[in-house]
């Protein structure tokens, strides 16, 4: 594909490795959401599944945290996080006491390590100062979907939210490491 924007004079020969980085990226991506999706539908909790990537992504491209090695490596990671975020949801009793907790516990550390820089991406101070203020408005503004949630007695969402919370947290402590 590359090679044929080359071609058609598309992109120039110089830009090659970043288009073939950014398509690798991309379909990493859509893999990603598909199996996320896949396991959604196999642990009869689509919904959730979909909530979950929402409430996650947006903030971990902002958060940072652990990174694998690989491509691969990274996609085994994210599939397993999944499922054992499907499984807290699915046991973990939806009581507000409880979401609450995970919540505050998990906003806490977001607001306190956010932005956590990988290897391959490091931040300029001006980035590391962006990246911490996007993070914590967009904390800010999952714990209030939380609680409204929590208000309209729909625990389920909020404890959902409240995970993918507690998981980004774990992936911040882990990238400190």
């Amino acid at each position: 594909m590359v090679n044929g924007f080359i071609k058609n004079n598309i992109i120039e020969k110089k830009d090659k490795d970043i288009y073939i980085h950014g398509l690798k990226y991309g379909v990493f991506m859509i893999l990603n959401i598909i199996s996320i999706i896949i396991i959604g539908i196999l642990f009869n909790m689509l919904l959730e599944s979909i909530i979950f990537i929402l409430a996650y992504s947006p903030l971990r491209s902002y958060a940072g945290g652990y990174h694998a090695d690989t491509i691969l490596n990274c996609y085994i990671f994210s599939i397993a996080l999944t499922i054992i975020a499907m499984i807290s949801i699915k046991h973990i009793p939806p009581l507000n006491y409880t979401i609450l907790f995970l919540t505050i516990v998990s906003a806490g550390l977001v607001f306190l390590l956010a932005p956590v820089e990988s290897i391959n991406k490091p931040l300029s101070k001006e980035e590391r100062k962006q990246y911490k203020n996007i993070a914590r408005i967009m904390c800010a503004i999952e714990i209030v979907i939380v609680v409204i949630f929590l208000i309209f007695n729909i625990n389920s969402i909020a404890l959902t939210i409240s995970i993918s919370l507690f998981v980004l947290a774990l992936m911040l402590l882990f990238g400190k490491v």
